[in-house]
Parts: structure tokens; C-alpha cells; sequence
């Protein structure tokens, strides 16, 4: 089955546009994740952070994004196939824990094409209608 593709993204046309020129530049760097920057860290886990989307979405299926942050495994892992069982267990906790704070979460398998850093992660997004 083949795929549409939307045209539309889910970032302004402003942080899209600075999105792909840093993806451009950072071709080839390493990895992105493996080294954020200490003012994109809300919280830090035994094998996670929570950071701050350095482009976030303005919105997401169609509900106006008010926050947008990641759970990054600290560990440089491609998929969640790859994370240890104490990694999922915590994982998991954390997931639960944004989850009663009202976020929604979105993970990219390794094979969409729309995922441009092979690290692991998971998108959380505040959001109104």
C-alpha cells in the first residue's frame, strides 16, 4: 500500500524552514540527541530526559500544539526494541506520568520516512482544540 504524503507541516513555515537548514548543516554530525544541550533539559531520569523540541509542532491532527516535548533515552538506542527491560519499565513510567498531566504522546517507527534523527524518541504534545 503506498502512502500519501501531507505537504502541510506541522511546524510554523518559520521554524520549518530553520528545521530543515539545521538538518542540512548537521548532516553527517553526530547525533543530535546523544548531545542536547542542557537548556533543551526540563528533566533528567535514570535513563531518560525530557527536553524541550528545539522546532516544535504548532499542531498535531489538527489541534493546536501549547507544548512540545520529547523523552529522550540517554543511551543511543534506534528503536524501542533496543531498550533494556528496566529502560521499558521506566519508559513506561514516564509515559504514564506525562500522561496524567494531559499530554499526548507519538513515537516514528525507524521506518518512517518523516524521522530524521535515528535516536530513539518520543514526541509529547500539550494541545487544545
Amino acid at each position: 500500500m503506498e502512502r500519501n504524503k501531507v505537504k502541510k507541516s506541522p511546524r510554523t513555515p518559520k521554524n520549518e524552514s530553520e528545521y530543515n537548514k539545521w538538518l542540512a548543516e548537521n548532516k553527517g554530525n553526530p547525533c543530535a540527541f546523544c548531545n542536547l544541550p542542557n537548556r533543551q533539559i526540563i528533566k533528567v531520569y535514570d535513563s531518560f530526559v525530557v527536553a524541550k523540541n528545539r522546532f516544535p509542532y504548532e499542531n498535531f491532527f489538527g489541534n493546536k500544539v501549547t507544548n512540545h516535548i520529547m523523552i529522550v533515552p540517554k543511551r543511543h538506542v534506534e528503536q524501542f526494541l533496543e531498550l533494556s527491560k528496566k529502560e521499558i519499565v521506566e519508559y513506561i513510567k514516564i509515559i504514564s506520568e506525562y500522561d496524567k498531566k494531559g499530554y499526548s504522546s507519538h513515537t516514528k517507527s525507524i521506518f518512517d520516512p518523516g524521522r530524521s534523527i535515528k535516536h530513539f524518541h518520543t514526541h509529547l504534545f500539550e494541545m487544545v482544540d
